[in-house]
């Protein structure tokens, strides 16, 4: 059958809740459809005539554990490009990455760790490594350590050989493609010089455990349009470990979909133009969790907080000329054309 066998509600109800405990991704049946062709691929290939067979293998069968990943190949391939979110990589190339140089300038230490979680073919990795490489001459010497997860293995392997097709570039300025890329055709091999700056490792975020190296003290984390898969639960945890990885005033990306203003955390939303990121708490603050960004000359601390200057959510922006308070404060949390759920579906 060309569709497949129909998925019964029963049997879509056992899947669903064998996927959220084995990898944390919680299918509604809106994606039901998308499970359904999943499964059908991986009956096909085991020369079963039944889901209820394709599920006992999975729960009971030693090859099991194999197995899911292999349909978790299938479940969680994500359609991105480089520099997807513009305004995101304009905040991490003007405001993060000089705060880290500025903070650390007489410090010894000057490798900036990154991490970014749910990678899917690498395109999020190579375009953080990109803005790096445009920030970093005009800072003297500095290094990168970038650490690209994904449970998807195909993905991991695209990021890996680095090659991409005309799709993946074609939000690049043209001095960027000709810059960072060898151009053959439509086919576009990302140079070593970049492609050395990242490390690909598999990585489940609601399932393995956070003990890798490269996501210890880490100075930025991007886990974009990932955390919508997950079940309200498995979120909190994967936040949770997030902000142990991270150090003090670390900076963390979310998709534009996704916030933690239902979930407890410890994280201090700052608002740019077009666009809001999170960073670490480094003491304890105001109950407020919301600073709007422009930068140290733009800020005015709240007369009855104690808190740091640096860290105090009570911050309120001075409106520039022309500008009013209302929309220095605007919440950007509202979903952007094109960077919704469904492009990209990696954990």
């Amino acid at each position: 059958m060309k569709n497949g066998l129909p998925l019964s509600a029963d049997d879509f109800r056992l899947f669903q809740e064998f996927l959220r405990e084995t990898s944390g991704l919680h299918f509604d049946e809106a994606r039901a459809p998308f499970l359904q062709l999943a499964l059908w691929q991986r009956l096909q290939h085991r020369g079963y005539e039944s889901y209820r067979e394709y599920y006992n293998l999975l729960k009971f069968h030693p090859e099991g554990r194999l197995e899911i990943r292999e349909l978790l190949d299938l479940t969680t391939i994500g359609e991105t490009h480089f520099f997807r979110n513009k305004a995101q990589f304009d905040v991490l190339m003007k405001s993060v990455l000089p705060d880290i140089m500025q903070r650390r300038a007489d410090s010894r230490d000057k490798c900036i760790r990154v991490w970014s979680a749910g990678c899917s073919g690498g395109d999020e990795a190579y375009s953080i490594a990109m803005a790096f490489r445009e920030v970093a001459p005009s800072h003297g010497e500095w290094r990168m350590a970038l650490l690209g997860t994904d449970v998807n293995r195909i993905g991991l392997a695209c990021a890996k050989e680095a090659v991409y097709g005309e799709k993946s570039v074609a939000y690049l300025p043209k001095e960027y493609v000709d810059k960072y890329f060898k151009v053959r055709g439509s086919t576009y091999t990302l140079n070593a010089d970049v492609r050395e700056l990242v490390q690909f490792q598999y990585h489940n975020l609601a399932k393995d455990p956070f003990i890798h190296e490269r996501m210890q003290n880490i100075d930025i984390l991007f886990c974009r349009n990932v955390t919508i898969y997950f079940d309200p639960q498995t979120t909190r945890r994967v936040i949770e470990n997030f902000h142990s990885c991270l150090v003090p005033e670390g900076y963390l990306f979310l998709g534009h979909t996704e916030t933690l203003w239902q979930i407890p955390h410890r994280f201090e939303r700052m608002e740019f133009p077009q666009t809001f990121i999170y960073r670490k708490r480094s003491s304890p603050v105001c109950q407020d969790k919301m600073i709007p960004y422009a930068g140290a000359a733009d800020f005015a601390r709240s007369p009855t907080c104690s808190c740091p200057p640096d860290s105090c959510p009570k911050t309120v922006r001075r409106p520039r000329e022309g500008e009013s308070r209302d929309r220095a404060r605007r919440d950007t949390r509202l979903p952007r054309q094109g960077d919704g759920p469904g492009e990209r579906g990696e954990i």
